[in-house]
């Protein structure tokens, strides 16, 4: 058929009308091979690109949240261990009242509130103390808070209000809620 063509175009068209219809029908044939092959191409290629770039970005971030989680899981098995080797017995009562009277300030307690709850999916507890401490020095005081924090015992102060008992005076009354994590 494509022989039929051009016999009939040598034939009937003269040397400048044949090349006239050659480079429209090559250029006609360029048209329909970018279209139909070369636009399809690089369009599965940036597509491809920007597949790649987006598993990438969230390689990335995989990476991260593994790294954060292995950060996280390590605090929680030293905290696990730092509460497991804490002597049987230990209690966070009996703890601030044996540190209050290191410190000097058992007299000091005007009332202890222990209370503990249950963790969800967890076979910890979480206990705390609620104490208030009435006429305490600010040393005292600064004592106390550090004896608790440097115990070593994964105790630490969750709450502290302190007010003066008059303006004029330096005792302080302090409300402090204190709480750790018991099996």
């Amino acid at each position: 058929m494509i022989a039929k063509i051009k016999l009939y175009i040598e034939r009937k068209l003269n040397h400048r009308e044949q090349v006239v219809v050659y480079t429209a029908a090559g250029a006609i044939l360029l048209l329909v091979m970018i279209q139909l092959i070369i636009a399809p191409i690089a369009a599965k290629r940036t597509r491809m690109r920007q597949g790649i770039q987006s598993k990438l970005t969230t390689l990335g971030e995989i990476k991260k949240l593994s790294q954060e989680y292995a950060a996280l899981k390590q605090t929680s098995d030293s905290s696990s261990q730092r509460i497991a080797d804490r002597e049987k017995e230990f209690t966070l009562f009996s703890f601030l009242d044996k540190l209050s009277g290191t410190v000097g300030v058992k007299d000091k307690i005007n009332y202890m509130k222990p209370s503990t709850s249950n963790i969800a999916n967890s076979s910890l507890k979480k206990s705390s103390v609620e104490m208030e401490l009435r006429n305490i020095s600010i040393e005292q005081l600064t004592n106390f808070l550090h004896g608790i924090e440097t115990s070593g015992k994964m105790v630490s102060v969750k709450r502290l209000s302190i007010t003066k008992k008059d303006k004029q005076d330096t005792a302080l009354v302090v409300v402090l809620q204190a709480e750790t994590f018991e099996s």
